[in-house]
Parts: structure tokens; sequence; C-alpha cells
């Protein structure tokens, strides 16, 4: 995959369908070289179209990153994370392993954070840090006014299928970051077949 093809299929993935013409204006090109990008990456069926009506005239394809495609912007241990993953559930160990990788995620956390209490600002850092570790990560408030992290791509896809607890632990940290009293759910999930995971943090009495 070429540079210019990996950043077209970057930009569907984190976020989400989008014209030609849009991913031209977005990643600073023309849309003719966009328009080749996406039918390459197509061929390797890596990105699919649907029509759109745009006004008058013919329809425009809106094109999507398809379920293949997370596969191929993958983090270079995921393999090994799963077949440690494995070697610890025979020996039962996962659970325990998995703790300590949470608090050793919250350590590292809060020393970014330092004194910052705030939660959009703790939600907005974790955005950051998220994203460091490749995860494509954003923060947004929804239209109900409450501040959410989505997560563009896991790094850790193949590990996740073979060890679901990932997930778990996942939402505990950002629990326990975020402190008590603030609502974290899961509204999107990428391991239940959705294009990205989207966590809600809801501040007391909002």
């Amino acid at each position: 995959m070429s540079a210019a093809q990996r950043r077209v299929l970057e930009a569907l993935i984190a976020d989400g369908p989008r014209t030609a013409r849009e991913l031209a204006g977005q990643l600073g090109v023309t849309a003719v070289a966009v328009r080749q990008q996406l039918t390459t990456l197509a061929a390797a069926g890596l990105a699919e179209p649907e029509s759109v009506a745009e006004g008058v005239g013919r329809p425009a394809n809106r094109w999507r990153a398809s379920d293949a495609a997370q596969g191929t912007i993958v983090d270079g241990h995921a393999a090994l994370s799963t077949e440690i993953l494995t070697a610890l559930a025979e020996e039962g160990l996962v659970e325990r392993v998995l703790e300590r990788r949470t608090d050793v995620q919250l350590a590292r956390y809060e020393a970014a954070a330092g004194e910052a209490l705030d939660l959009t600002r703790r939600v907005e850092l974790l955005a950051r840090l998220r994203s460091d570790e490749g995860y494509m990560a954003s923060a947004f408030t929804d239209q109900d006014g409450v501040l959410c992290l989505a997560e563009n791509h896991c790094p850790l896809r193949c590990a996740v299928d073979s060890c679901l607890g990932l997930c778990t632990a996942e939402l505990e940290l950002f629990r326990r970051f975020v402190g008590p009293g603030v609502r974290v759910e899961r509204n999107e999930h990428i391991g239940s077949g959705d294009r990205r995971c989207v966590y809600r943090f809801e501040a007391p009495g909002h």
C-alpha cells in the first residue's frame, strides 16, 4: 500500500464515510488523485462505495472503509499479544495480568494529567494519549451535551478477538481515570461490529 493510499484509508477509518471531494479537501489533494487511490483500495477490498444524492445530477459515491480495512492499520505487537494472552489463559493468569496492565496505564495517564481535575480536560487528554497508542481517538460532545471519546481504530484487535477482557479492562481504566461520580458507558464497540468504539462520560447532575 502506498503512502497516499494509506492516508486515504486512515481518513476513512478515522472519520467515517466521505465522498472523493470531501476527502480531497481534507487531505489537501485533488479529487482526481483521491478517486485513483479509492479505486485501488476498492480493488483490494479495503474501501466500498455507496451512491448518495447530491442535488441535481448523477449521484455521488460516498466511500467507507471495509471491515477488512481495520486489519491493515495494525500494531506490530498484536500477534504477539494474542499469543501471550492465549498462554496466560491456559495458566489462568489473564485477569491478574489485565489488572496489572490497568494499574500501569492509569499511573501513566495520571502523571500526564498532573493537577487537571476538570472532566473536559481529562477526556481531551485521554483522546491524545490514546491516539499516541494507536487508537485514532478524538473527544467530542454529543447532541445531548455529553462528553464522548471515540476510538476509530483498535491496534489490539487481534488480541481483543481472543480476549474480551481487554475491552472490560479498558472501560474500567477510563472510569478510574475520570474519577467517581462520572458515569462512563460504551455505546459503540468495534468488537461487536461497529465502525468505532464510543464512550460517553456523563457528569453528575447532567
